[in-house]
């Protein structure tokens, strides 16, 4: 049954329903972007080089706190080093550039993935 609410608590009553729902809405959207996260995680695995594996088993996620707001980072933690000469290559002894595997597949694909999720 509803409430009876006077119109000089309206105001009050109005915000405290809008913060409500904000902090909802918040917590969905936090559960879908650390599940978008593990998503990177898991095509940046299944597409890293596996010679000994150690790089590809490397990358993890994690949340972190900017300005306020809360981030999901996906991160190489066994070779980081690795990561920037996989996106943009490397020099041969000879001095030849040697062509990069960019990342930017797997990131598209996650973006898109979210951007069709907020459509509906």
């Amino acid at each position: 049954m509803a409430s009876i609410i006077f119109v000089d608590e309206l105001a009050d009553a109005l915000a405290d329903t809008l913060a409500v729902e904000a902090a909802d809405i918040r917590q969905s959207l936090d559960k879908v972007l650390a599940h978008a996260a593990d998503d990177l995680r898991q095509l940046l695995r299944a597409g890293s080089p596996k010679d000994t594996g150690a790089y590809a088993r490397g990358w993890r996620r994690r949340t972190v706190v900017r300005e306020g707001r809360q981030v999901w980072e996906v991160y190489n933690a066994a070779k980081p080093w690795l990561t920037w000469i996989i996106e943009y290559g490397n020099r041969s002894r000879k001095g030849h550039a040697l062509i990069g595997r960019s990342l930017d597949k797997e990131v598209d694909k996650i973006v898109a993935d979210l951007v069709s999720q907020f459509r509906k």
